[in-house]
Protein backbone atom coordinates (compact mmCIF):
# COMPACT_ATOMS: atom_id res chain seq x y z
CA UNK A 1 0.00 0.00 0.00
CA UNK A 2 1.06 3.56 -0.87
CA UNK A 3 2.15 5.47 2.19
CA UNK A 4 2.55 9.05 1.68
CA UNK A 5 5.50 9.40 4.75
CA UNK A 6 5.76 13.19 3.97
CA UNK A 7 2.07 13.22 5.00
CA UNK A 8 1.97 10.99 8.31
CA UNK A 9 0.07 12.23 11.12
CA UNK A 10 0.23 15.80 9.75
CA UNK A 11 -3.52 16.06 11.31
CA UNK A 12 -4.75 16.84 14.64
CA UNK A 13 -8.27 17.94 15.52
CA UNK A 14 -9.70 20.64 16.81
CA UNK A 15 -11.47 20.36 20.07
CA UNK A 16 -14.59 18.49 19.49
CA UNK A 17 -17.79 19.97 20.25
CA UNK A 18 -20.19 19.19 23.13
CA UNK A 19 -21.82 15.98 22.54
CA UNK A 20 -19.70 14.54 19.56
CA UNK A 21 -17.35 11.70 21.07
CA UNK A 22 -14.11 11.03 19.41
CA UNK A 23 -11.17 8.66 19.15
CA UNK A 24 -7.28 8.94 19.33
CA UNK A 25 -4.76 6.86 18.16
CA UNK A 26 -1.15 8.49 18.69
CA UNK A 27 -1.46 12.22 17.94
CA UNK A 28 -4.15 11.52 15.41
CA UNK A 29 -7.56 11.98 17.28
CA UNK A 30 -10.72 12.32 15.19
CA UNK A 31 -14.11 13.88 16.19
CA UNK A 32 -17.36 11.38 15.45
CA UNK A 33 -20.51 12.73 14.18
CA UNK A 34 -23.15 11.63 16.38
CA UNK A 35 -24.07 8.18 15.85
CA UNK A 36 -20.82 7.83 13.72
CA UNK A 37 -19.53 4.11 13.40
CA UNK A 38 -16.14 3.79 16.06
CA UNK A 39 -15.45 0.70 14.63
CA UNK A 40 -12.56 1.54 12.28
CA UNK A 41 -8.69 1.20 12.76
CA UNK A 42 -8.65 5.39 12.52
CA UNK A 43 -4.66 5.56 12.98
CA UNK A 44 -4.38 3.01 10.26
CA UNK A 45 -6.59 5.08 7.81
CA UNK A 46 -5.29 8.30 8.76
CA UNK A 47 -1.38 7.50 8.06
CA UNK A 48 -1.50 4.61 5.16
CA UNK A 49 -5.09 4.27 3.67
CA UNK A 50 -7.30 6.12 1.32
CA UNK A 51 -8.15 9.57 3.93
CA UNK A 52 -11.33 10.04 1.85
CA UNK A 53 -12.60 6.56 3.31
CA UNK A 54 -12.02 8.31 6.92
CA UNK A 55 -15.83 10.16 5.63
CA UNK A 56 -17.16 7.35 5.12
CA UNK A 57 -15.95 4.70 8.23
CA UNK A 58 -16.06 7.46 10.60
CA UNK A 59 -18.53 10.64 9.78
CA UNK A 60 -15.69 12.96 10.43
CA UNK A 61 -16.62 15.98 12.13
CA UNK A 62 -13.32 18.38 11.81
CA UNK A 63 -9.36 18.31 11.46
CA UNK A 64 -7.14 20.71 10.75
CA UNK A 65 -2.96 21.14 9.77
CA UNK A 66 -0.70 21.48 12.29
CA UNK A 67 2.85 21.34 12.31
CA UNK A 68 3.57 24.24 9.66
CA UNK A 69 2.02 21.91 6.84
CA UNK A 70 1.01 24.18 3.73
CA UNK A 71 -2.15 23.67 1.93
CA UNK A 72 -5.19 25.01 1.36
CA UNK A 73 -6.50 25.84 5.54
CA UNK A 74 -10.38 26.42 4.20
CA UNK A 75 -10.51 22.95 3.37
CA UNK A 76 -7.89 20.96 5.03
CA UNK A 77 -9.12 17.26 4.76
CA UNK A 78 -9.51 18.16 1.18
CA UNK A 79 -5.69 19.52 0.83
CA UNK A 80 -4.63 16.30 2.37
CA UNK A 81 -6.28 13.68 0.16
CA UNK A 82 -5.31 16.44 -2.81
CA UNK A 83 -1.47 15.90 -2.00
CA UNK A 84 -2.34 12.26 -1.10
CA UNK A 85 -3.26 11.96 -4.67
CA UNK A 86 -0.77 13.75 -6.27
CA UNK A 87 1.69 11.69 -4.86
CA UNK A 88 0.51 8.57 -6.37
CA UNK A 89 3.57 6.31 -7.65
CA UNK A 90 1.54 3.48 -9.25
CA UNK A 91 1.19 2.40 -12.40
CA UNK A 92 -2.00 1.89 -13.88
CA UNK A 93 -3.18 -1.46 -15.52
CA UNK A 94 -4.83 -0.42 -17.92
CA UNK A 95 -5.96 3.26 -19.37
CA UNK A 96 -9.68 4.47 -20.64
CA UNK A 97 -9.57 6.37 -23.73
CA UNK A 98 -11.27 9.96 -23.42
CA UNK A 99 -11.90 12.63 -25.81
CA UNK A 100 -11.76 15.94 -24.79
CA UNK A 101 -15.29 16.41 -24.95
CA UNK A 102 -16.03 13.78 -22.78
CA UNK A 103 -13.09 14.87 -20.40
CA UNK A 104 -14.56 18.41 -19.86
CA UNK A 105 -18.46 16.14 -19.28
CA UNK A 106 -16.39 15.13 -16.22
CA UNK A 107 -18.65 15.62 -12.98
CA UNK A 108 -19.00 18.93 -12.44
CA UNK A 109 -17.90 19.47 -8.59
CA UNK A 110 -17.47 22.46 -6.40
CA UNK A 111 -14.99 23.81 -4.51
CA UNK A 112 -15.90 22.32 -0.97
CA UNK A 113 -16.79 18.95 -1.23
CA UNK A 114 -20.11 17.54 -0.02
CA UNK A 115 -20.67 14.01 0.98
CA UNK A 116 -21.97 13.28 -2.45
CA UNK A 117 -19.10 15.23 -4.31
CA UNK A 118 -16.44 12.85 -2.01
CA UNK A 119 -18.31 9.52 -3.46
CA UNK A 120 -17.98 11.01 -7.05
CA UNK A 121 -13.82 11.99 -6.51
CA UNK A 122 -12.84 8.90 -4.74
CA UNK A 123 -15.01 6.94 -7.52
CA UNK A 124 -13.29 9.05 -10.22
CA UNK A 125 -9.89 9.11 -8.96
CA UNK A 126 -9.48 5.28 -9.14
CA UNK A 127 -9.66 5.72 -12.88
CA UNK A 128 -6.69 6.48 -15.36
CA UNK A 129 -7.48 7.92 -18.64
CA UNK A 130 -5.64 8.49 -21.71
CA UNK A 131 -6.21 11.77 -24.08
CA UNK A 132 -4.56 12.73 -27.25
CA UNK A 133 -3.72 16.30 -28.10
CA UNK A 134 -0.95 18.55 -28.82
CA UNK A 135 0.52 20.09 -26.25
CA UNK A 136 -0.12 23.98 -25.97
CA UNK A 137 2.22 24.96 -23.45
CA UNK A 138 4.80 23.79 -20.49
CA UNK A 139 4.91 25.21 -17.18
CA UNK A 140 7.51 23.83 -14.91
CA UNK A 141 6.12 24.24 -10.87
CA UNK A 142 8.27 25.59 -7.76
CA UNK A 143 7.88 22.02 -6.31
CA UNK A 144 10.02 20.32 -9.57
CA UNK A 145 6.90 19.02 -11.12
CA UNK A 146 5.90 20.05 -15.09
CA UNK A 147 2.91 20.66 -16.64
CA UNK A 148 1.78 20.39 -19.71
CA UNK A 149 -0.93 21.80 -21.24
CA UNK A 150 -3.36 19.64 -24.06
CA UNK A 151 -5.26 20.92 -26.85
CA UNK A 152 -7.35 19.24 -29.10
CA UNK A 153 -6.11 21.04 -32.17
CA UNK A 154 -2.80 21.89 -33.66
CA UNK A 155 -1.72 25.56 -32.87
CA UNK A 156 -0.07 27.86 -34.91
CA UNK A 157 2.72 28.35 -32.38
CA UNK A 158 3.63 26.86 -28.89
CA UNK A 159 1.49 28.83 -25.89
CA UNK A 160 -0.76 30.72 -27.90
CA UNK A 161 -2.43 33.57 -26.12
CA UNK A 162 -5.68 32.73 -26.97
CA UNK A 163 -8.68 30.77 -25.66
CA UNK A 164 -6.66 29.37 -22.63
CA UNK A 165 -9.80 27.72 -21.09
CA UNK A 166 -9.88 25.00 -23.74
CA UNK A 167 -7.39 23.21 -22.71
CA UNK A 168 -6.38 19.68 -20.20
CA UNK A 169 -3.98 19.86 -17.63
CA UNK A 170 -1.68 17.49 -17.13
CA UNK A 171 1.53 17.03 -14.56
CA UNK A 172 4.24 14.80 -15.06
CA UNK A 173 5.58 14.78 -11.26
CA UNK A 174 9.23 14.17 -9.99
CA UNK A 175 8.73 10.73 -9.54
CA UNK A 176 8.45 10.48 -13.16
CA UNK A 177 10.77 12.56 -14.36
CA UNK A 178 15.12 11.59 -14.84
CA UNK A 179 16.50 9.43 -14.13
CA UNK A 180 13.63 7.03 -14.24
CA UNK A 181 12.60 8.39 -18.05
CA UNK A 182 13.47 11.49 -20.40
CA UNK A 183 10.43 13.53 -19.69
CA UNK A 184 11.90 16.74 -19.36
CA UNK A 185 10.82 20.82 -19.92
CA UNK A 186 12.95 20.34 -23.00
CA UNK A 187 11.92 17.29 -24.33
CA UNK A 188 7.51 18.64 -23.57
CA UNK A 189 8.73 22.59 -25.48
CA UNK A 190 9.99 20.46 -28.07
CA UNK A 191 7.14 18.72 -28.79
CA UNK A 192 5.18 21.94 -28.28
CA UNK A 193 7.44 23.87 -30.96
CA UNK A 194 6.67 21.05 -33.18
CA UNK A 195 3.03 20.78 -32.38
CA UNK A 196 3.53 16.78 -32.71
CA UNK A 197 0.74 14.54 -31.74
CA UNK A 198 0.75 13.16 -28.24
CA UNK A 199 -1.08 10.69 -26.04
CA UNK A 200 -0.76 11.58 -22.71
CA UNK A 201 -2.11 8.82 -20.04
CA UNK A 202 -2.30 8.88 -15.61
CA UNK A 203 -4.00 9.25 -12.94
CA UNK A 204 -7.61 11.24 -12.78
CA UNK A 205 -7.54 13.93 -9.73
CA UNK A 206 -9.87 16.87 -9.16
CA UNK A 207 -8.00 19.79 -8.13
CA UNK A 208 -10.70 21.95 -5.98
CA UNK A 209 -7.83 24.86 -5.56
CA UNK A 210 -8.20 25.29 -9.74
CA UNK A 211 -11.94 25.64 -9.90
CA UNK A 212 -12.08 29.33 -10.08
CA UNK A 213 -9.46 28.73 -12.83
CA UNK A 214 -11.59 26.69 -15.06
CA UNK A 215 -12.88 28.42 -18.33
CA UNK A 216 -9.96 31.11 -17.93
CA UNK A 217 -6.44 29.16 -17.81
CA UNK A 218 -7.90 25.63 -18.04
CA UNK A 219 -10.93 23.27 -19.23
CA UNK A 220 -11.92 21.50 -16.34
CA UNK A 221 -10.83 21.05 -12.72
CA UNK A 222 -9.84 17.57 -13.18
CA UNK A 223 -6.41 16.94 -14.44
CA UNK A 224 -4.16 14.34 -15.57
CA UNK A 225 -2.38 13.97 -12.42
CA UNK A 226 0.57 11.97 -12.03
CA UNK A 227 1.03 11.52 -15.68
CA UNK A 228 2.78 7.83 -16.23
CA UNK A 229 3.27 7.22 -19.89
CA UNK A 230 3.44 9.33 -22.86
CA UNK A 231 3.54 8.27 -26.45
CA UNK A 232 4.01 10.59 -29.32
CA UNK A 233 2.66 10.04 -32.95
CA UNK A 234 4.89 8.62 -35.65
CA UNK A 235 3.82 10.29 -39.53
CA UNK A 236 5.91 7.77 -41.43
CA UNK A 237 4.85 4.64 -39.05
CA UNK A 238 1.40 5.43 -38.45
CA UNK A 239 1.71 4.24 -34.89
CA UNK A 240 2.18 5.75 -31.15
CA UNK A 241 5.42 4.89 -29.87
CA UNK A 242 6.61 5.84 -26.27
CA UNK A 243 8.42 9.05 -25.10
CA UNK A 244 11.62 7.29 -23.33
Amino acid sequence: MFRPVEMSLAFLVIACSSGISSARTGSVEICFTPGGNRTSPVGTLMTEADPASLIEASGVAAVRLVNGWQGNHLHPFQTYYLRYQKARVAIPKRYTPMTFAEFYALPDLPEEYGQADWTTVRAYTERAVSVEGYIAGVRPSSAGDINAYLREHQQPRCVPDENRGAQIVTEVTRAFQSPKTGWSYRAFLDLCDRQTRVRFSGWLLHDFEHVQDVGDVQGSAWEIHPVTRIEVWDLTRHRWDDLR
